[in-house]
């Protein structure tokens, strides 16, 4: 299991294509990342200070299930925990 934080950074680097290169078909995927609600009722002011500070931003369930699609992992769950990142969990397929 690996656990990864800065997001940005691993897909201008191509880590997210490493990782499921290196991943058996089932092996799991898990992201510490803040997800916003597909609602977007929050978290617009911490997405614009991401964008303005380090071109980043935050995304949806929705948006971390298309983006892992887009590097071969099914997206299995969103996990909240007591902080505020959660964990979202992607299979490789």
């Amino acid at each position: 299991m690996k656990f990864i934080k800065i997001l940005g950074i691993l897909l201008r680097s191509g880590y997210l294509s490493n990782a499921r290169k290196a991943l058996r078909r089932g092996g799991k995927f898990f992201l510490v990342e803040m997800v916003l609600l597909d609602e977007r009722t929050s978290g617009g002011l911490c997405s614009l200070y991401l964008f303005v500070s380090s071109g980043g931003k935050e995304r949806t369930a929705s948006e971390f299930k298309i983006l892992l699609r887009e590097f071969g992992f099914e997206f299995k769950e969103v996990r909240r925990i007591s902080i505020l990142p959660s964990i979202i969990v992607g299979v490789a397929h």
